[in-house]
């Protein structure tokens, strides 16, 4: 993937798949900015807000999860695996409701 990304650098796939791999590789930390790119350059790729709010809950910045999470949730791409992160960070953050 980082070879993939040298020749197409806002790639979403690429970005996306570079830092699901490193969120994977119990590396959240080294995900978090590969997925913020990926969010940035493709504000409307919701599987780049999933994977970089569960990147964002390993390294417990748990407000930024939230955030990602929620553009990650909507009506076209309603996914559970997005509301079950969400339902996590907002545990964490005491606020189940």
């Amino acid at each position: 993937y980082r070879a993939a990304r040298a020749l197409r650098p806002d790639h979403p796939a690429v970005l996306t798949n570079l830092g699901l791999l490193l969120n994977q590789l119990n590396e959240p930390a080294a995900a978090v900015p590969v997925l913020r790119e990926a969010a940035k350059h493709h504000p409307n790729d919701h599987v780049a807000h999933f994977h970089l709010g569960a990147a964002l809950l390993a390294t417990n910045d748990l407000d930024g999860a939230e955030a990602a999470l929620r553009k990650a949730i909507d009506p076209a791409h309603d996914s559970a695996a997005a509301h079950n992160l969400l339902g996590i960070a907002l545990q964490r953050l005491r606020r189940p409701r």
